[in-house]
């Protein structure tokens, strides 16, 4: 296979699995299955569901599927997404470049775990994302800079295709998605928080906060920046973030 197209569905309610099995029933073929649980989440209402399904038919026809992670809002009629996967990364690369201007970029291009170069982004219906969209976006990160590197042996690295804020280049405390990601269409941060600040924070405002996917499990924190943003509150929350990761866990050992 050297360079593959196929749609990539999103599940609600735990029914990848079931779904790519029967499709497996009408078209036949192979069928891998990976599952959260098989990533290491350690949520084990998570465990079982499906982090990543690919079936290829005989005549080589692909499918792809997931389940929704918790936290991330499921939307009929925005849950499929066009995948461009293979091996011949020249070719991907430059279509990928042309495809993601003006787009969101959810997972970058690189090499994954089960062979394939893969990528995922959301692009909208206009061509190009408008000059006032793209200075906002900028702001945001030159603020969220200003922040984040006032804090000691905080650096910073594109992670899965957004700007993130790492403690000595280790641990991450703060990710920008400022275009928005997956189904969250809006710019966000996710950040670290102390335990329970996560449900706190959301019972309170559920309008700015929400529980992330991926990292929600852990009791990141969902921000939302679009509409006015309290910059003073974001760098709390940064602040509380970076805490949150730097503090070292006390060790619940007997040892002398």
């Amino acid at each position: 296979m050297a360079v593959r197209l196929n749609p990539y569905i999103a599940f609600s309610d735990g029914k990848a699995r079931a779904a790519m099995e029967f499709y497996q029933s009408v078209f036949g073929g192979k069928l891998d299955v990976n599952t959260f649980g098989d990533f290491g989440a350690p949520d084990p209402a998570l465990a079982d569901k499906v982090m990543h399904a690919m079936l290829v038919t005989e005549g080589d026809l692909a499918l792809m599927g997931a389940d929704s992670p918790p936290g991330m809002e499921h939307v009929h009629g925005n849950n499929i997404a066009i995948s461009l996967s293979g091996e011949e990364a020249d070719t991907l690369r430059d279509w990928w470049s042309k495809l993601s201007d003006g787009g969101t970029i959810s997972t970058p291009l690189e090499k994954q775990m089960w062979g394939d170069e893969f990528r995922h982004l959301h692009r909208p219906v206009r061509h190009r994302v408008d000059g006032q969209h793209h200075r906002a976006a900028s702001l945001m990160l030159a603020e969220l800079r200003l922040i984040c590197e006032a804090l000691p042996e905080a650096t910073e690295r594109l992670s899965h295709g957004a700007p993130t804020w790492f403690v000595r280049d280790r641990r991450s405390f703060v990710t920008l998605w400022e275009h928005g990601h997956h189904d969250n269409r809006f710019p966000h941060l996710w950040c670290a928080a102390p335990p329970g600040a996560q449900q706190e924070l959301i019972a309170a405002d559920p309008a700015r906060f929400f529980r992330p996917p991926y990292v929600g499990h852990r009791g990141w924190l969902g921000v939302r920046l679009d509409g006015d943003v309290d910059w003073a509150e974001i760098a709390e929350l940064c602040q509380d973030a970076y805490d949150a990761v730097s503090t070292p866990k006390k060790s619940t050992s007997n040892r002398p």
